[in-house]
């Protein structure tokens, strides 16, 4: 099996037995000028149907950007050679579109041809335990033995349930651009800044950025040329020269205006800390608030969020989130707004209500699930089915890595793993425990790492 995370270094994955290496330079252009669907649609003329292994390599070059065309292809792929290898990419491709009863059909053909080995187990848990299979979840990570194999699960688990896709950011962001211009494009921007690898790097696309501002030139949009000209200077410019360039831009600071383009804001606001940012949450909040709520600028409500903590208003900052999650239904805006709630407890609003609200929108979210886990002050059967929930959840961010860690990590999710194994192990026993009875209350509080 090719290793899946690789693909996602933009065409790290196009020098398979499918393509020559001489292919990958435009396939990575074409990426990068935002035609990501176009790049699949010619991936599936340029592979040998007749071929199983020119099929597998194609789907796990189309995995990263489209998996359900990845399964297309491992499914023709099965019909040529319905293999254990085949099974394995089938078990993948079935896992990241969440069809976990097909995922643990093709898990089990696969483990009949071939064992499962190191990292896979990892994987092949989520599903059998979705499955409601928990003591064959439970073996199936144990199987995969975290403590010798923890950066290939951790990438693994990345890879697949990250839900990380640059290039198809690139190309949604060139089509907003084209239909509702510059000030709609700061996710296009914020992506070209910040290109993620996984849930650990990131680089500046540089390739993507120069395209664009071809582009912009092209059109003759100035105001556009200028911002993001003056973003990627900033962001080169060394530590001590970036005060200069942004006064020289007309931007942000001493009367400069709010960037048209708010993901030009939020991405200057990364690269430089030397920033007043209490001064700045003063002098924009209400076009930023503005943008939120009659643009529905999705990075103006994260900037504002971002300047309204460190200025340290928490009523405003109560409001932001409100308005995040009601009107933008940002996941981020609700654990926020839930947990402030739960700290500091409204008395016009229940947090139990809000919780609930905000699980059944957002089931997949970890801290939520966390919250639900310790107000609830479940035991039995109860326990264990919210315990599998913070499990699932815990598969899709990493938020309780350990603290040991400055990266994220599986150590929580390792841990979670390990009290279900006692919890199963007291049931077969006739007991009834509680959360108290199989991990100390102060383990559950530990602040988490934060939403991906």
């Amino acid at each position: 099996m090719k290793n899946r995370w690789f693909c996602f270094l933009l065409a790290s994955c196009i020098s398979s037995a499918a393509l020559s290496e001489s292919m990958a330079p435009w396939a990575e252009e074409m990426l990068n000028r935002g035609e990501a669907s176009a790049y699949i649609a010619r991936l599936k003329t340029l592979s040998d149907k007749q071929s199983a292994q020119s099929l597998i390599d194609t789907g796990n070059q189309m995995f990263p950007i489209d998996p359900l065309a990845a399964l297309e292809m491992h499914e023709a792929a099965a019909v040529l050679a319905d293999s254990a290898e085949v099974q394995l990419e089938l078990a993948y491709d079935y896992t990241v579109l969440g069809r976990c009863k097909e995922a643990n059909k093709a898990w089990k053909k696969h483990s009949a041809g071939a064992a499962l080995t190191g990292a896979h187990g990892a994987i092949a848990a989520y599903c059998l335990l979705e499955q409601g299979e928990v003591d064959a979840a439970i073996s199936a990570w144990r199987s995969a033995r975290y403590s010798q194999n923890h950066t290939g699960i951790e990438e693994l688990i990345s890879s697949t349930f990250g839900d990380i896709r640059p290039a198809l950011r690139i190309e949604k962001g060139w089509k907003r651009y084209q239909q509702l211009g510059w000030s709609h494009s700061g996710d296009w921007v914020i992506n070209a800044f910040h290109w993620k690898l996984d849930w650990w790097n990131e680089v500046i696309n540089r390739e993507a950025i120069q395209i664009m501002m071809k582009r912009l030139a092209v059109r003759k949009d100035l105001r556009a040329q200028k911002e993001l000209s003056c973003a990627l200077e900033i962001h080169d410019a060394e530590e001590h020269k970036r005060m200069e360039l942004l006064k020289r831009c007309g931007l942000i600071v001493n009367g400069g205006k709010l960037p048209y383009n708010t993901g030009v804001a939020y991405t200057i606001s990364t690269v430089m800390p030397e920033l007043d940012f209490a001064q700045i949450y003063k002098l924009h909040r209400k076009e930023l608030w503005r943008r939120s709520v009659k643009e529905k600028d999705l990075e103006a409500l994260k900037l504002l969020s971002f300047l309204a903590s460190t200025a340290k208003e928490k009523a405003e900052l109560a409001k932001v989130d409100l308005l995040g999650w009601n009107t933008l239904g940002y996941e981020v805006s609700a654990v926020s707004y839930v947990s402030g709630l739960l700290s500091a407890p409204d008395p016009s609003e229940s947090p139990v209500l809000a919780l609930d609200r905000a699980l059944n929108q957002f089931p997949n979210h970890s801290m939520l699930r966390m919250f639900k886990l310790r107000d609830a002050k479940a035991s039995g059967a109860e326990l264990k089915q919210q315990l599998v929930a913070l499990i699932l959840a815990e598969y899709h961010q990493f938020n309780y890595s350990s603290a040991l860690s400055a990266l994220p990590n599986a150590r929580g999710l390792n841990s979670f793993f390990a009290i279900l194994a006692e919890l199963r192990k007291l049931e077969a026993e006739g007991k009834q425990p509680s959360l108290e009875d199989l991990v100390p209350q102060d383990k559950t509080d530990a602040t988490p790492r934060g939403a991906q």
